[in-house]
This record gives C-alpha cells, structure tokens and sequence, in this order.
C-alpha cells in the first residue's frame, strides 16, 4: 500500500520538489545505502551499480519509473521499499538527479 501511495504521489505531480531539505536527507541515505554499488561519485563501482553519470538514458527516465527501481529494485539491484518510507526513496532520488544528472 505505501508504494502504491507513493506512485500515485508523484504521478499527481509533473514533477517532484527539489529542496534543499529532502536533497540533503536524500545524500545522508544515498551514502549510507546506495554508494557500495553506485559510487560516491555515481559512477557505479566496478560495474555492481548504475552509472548515473555516463549513462544519461538512466536519468532520462522519469520519476516514476525510477522511484519504481528504488522501491522494488531491478536485477541485482534490491528493492528499498521495506526499508525507506516513500519520502525517502524521494528524497534519495531528488539528489540523485542533482547531483548526477539534470534536476527537473
């Protein structure tokens, strides 16, 4: 049911928010969850995550379909929705895209 809430939260808007609170709750939890795999610098770490950097198809997605990869992952990658709640798997996708990518 969270996920779905948080489907339909970010389908109701064009786009999401990029403030500077959530950017910085979203680089606590990146660091802490996310860089093993992806890197600090986004590059992915010996090919284990994403490389949002290089791969500009990556952050071409939208949000939704993003925020669906972080809640349930996608190959190797595991799903987070157990873990972070909806604003978080946000949050971490808003600095996501400032930080390696064009925010919208």
């Amino acid at each position: 049911m969270r996920y779905l809430s948080l489907v339909i939260l970010v389908a109701a808007s064009t786009e999401v928010n990029y403030g500077a609170t959530a950017v910085t709750e979203g680089q606590e939890i990146y660091m802490s969850l996310c860089q093993a795999c992806h890197g600090a610098d986004g590059k992915g770490n010996n090919g284990m995550g994403a490389n949002f950097v290089d791969d500009k198809s990556i952050l071409a997605k939208s949000d939704v379909e993003l925020l669906d990869v972080i809640a349930n992952g996608n190959g190797t990658m595991p799903g987070w929705s157990a873990i972070l709640e909806p604003w978080q798997q946000v949050s971490v996708l808003q600095y996501i895209r400032q930080t390696y990518g064009d925010a919208l």
